[in-house]
């Protein structure tokens, strides 16, 4: 976090997003959207891992972002 290399983490996860998240909907408007929303998502997640001094387990973590997601 203090490197500066969450952003990275971001532009990475978006690269692949395709390969790795489901499609959700017939409407690529709203997979593009939903997509979007994920990442950035998953990018205050791990900030916020982060800033917290990775307290969480990688699979608490993990746990905790599906949940947020409404998985």
């Amino acid at each position: 976090n203090r490197a500066g290399l969450i952003p990275m983490l971001t532009e990475r996860f978006a690269i692949i997003q395709s390969k790795v998240m489901p499609r959700w909907s017939d409407d690529e408007r709203e997979n593009a959207y939903r997509a979007a929303a994920a990442v950035a998502g998953t990018e205050a997640v791990v900030r916020l891992w982060a800033e917290r001094g990775f307290r969480e387990t990688v699979e608490e973590l993990v746990q905790l972002h599906r949940f947020a997601l409404g998985d």
